[in-house]
């Protein structure tokens, strides 16, 4: 593609009368340009479909055009933003809503952290919007916007364990069914094993783990997945479990899944929601099992919800 500099020289007109506030103005035509912008209307959205559909950069498309990064962006906010207005039917009914925060850009010289909060179609794949910022109130602004037949349809509502998520989902969602995602579920899992694994290292030796200590040397296949660890791994486990906790404080080996085989053992949407649903009431009310101080018990509503988040928001 060959760019093209178009040069338009346009006629300015003068008011006669000279009470007039304008006083002079010079001729548009729409539809080669809209007001005060640098790209023609055809280039605008030529630039639009790169960016937006075709998943190329600014600076790419800028370069190719010849001109600044703030032009093709602009145009590219402007025509975007118009586009998802008009569009008012791209979302469906949702049963299952998500939302998780991403770390979008950072900002100035020290290079701050902006994040925004990403809401998908957990059933459908797909991104309905993003939100600047990653708080209660964010996300819980962004929902009560969407319209109350919408809300009414939403069955589950997917969290990554955030206190302010869950904050938001029992403002607006107060019906709906708080689930973890298997990714989260298993990573606070492993964090309170190795918590327990570290505690038991200093109760035991009377310090933090070594190079030659036993529970450290394991610290590894503590949390792999039973099905992956070798049958010369499950002896060495065993032995230097045997050798580093002989009080068995810490989790027999093979209870802890990775979120592959949590999330993708079932294809059948009733049957894993029926697994989920029941492996929280066991969790429940079994006194047996091992609990985690950051579990937030149960919703307002009656529903068992996901833990609070670990890391401060």
């Amino acid at each position: 593609m060959t760019p093209v500099r178009l040069r338009w020289r346009k006629r300015r007109w003068a008011c006669p009368n000279p009470e007039c506030a304008v006083a002079s103005f010079i001729e548009q035509d729409p539809t080669i340009g809209p007001q005060r912008a640098l790209l023609t209307s055809r280039a605008a959205r030529w630039v639009t479909v790169q960016v937006g559909r075709r998943g190329r950069s600014v600076d790419e498309v800028a370069a190719e055009l010849g001109c600044d990064w703030h032009t093709v962006n602009n145009e590219v906010r402007r025509w975007g933003e118009a586009l998802l207005e008009a569009d008012g039917d791209r979302v469906e009914a949702v049963e299952a809503v998500g939302v998780d925060e991403t770390l979008f850009w950072r900002k100035g010289r020290w290079r701050t952290k902006q994040w925004c909060t990403s809401v998908v179609d957990v059933g459908g794949h797909q991104l309905i919007d993003i939100v600047a910022g990653r708080t209660a109130n964010s996300a819980e602004a962004w929902f009560r916007s969407q319209p109350a037949e919408w809300l009414d349809g939403i069955r589950w509502a997917v969290l990554d364990m955030s206190g302010p998520y869950r904050k938001a989902y029992d403002r607006v969602l107060p019906n709906a069914l708080q689930v973890a995602d298997p990714l989260h579920v298993i990573r606070l899992a492993n964090q309170r094993l190795d918590e327990v694994r570290r505690r038991v290292q200093n109760e035991t030796l009377g310090h933090r783990g070594r190079k030659a200590d036993p529970l450290y040397r394991i610290r590894s296949l503590l949390t792999a997945a039973h099905e992956r660890i070798s049958d010369r791994g499950r002896t060495r486990l065993r032995g230097l479990l045997d050798a580093g906790d002989p009080t068995a404080k810490s989790a027999p080996p093979g209870t802890l899944r990775k979120p592959s085989e949590t999330s993708t053992g079932s294809t059948n949407r009733s049957s894993r929601s029926a697994t989920l649903s029941s492996s929280l009431t066991t969790s429940k009310t079994n006194p047996a099992l091992p609990r985690s101080t950051n579990w937030a018990g149960p919703s307002p509503a009656g529903h068992p919800r996901s833990p609070t988040g670990t890391s401060p928001r």
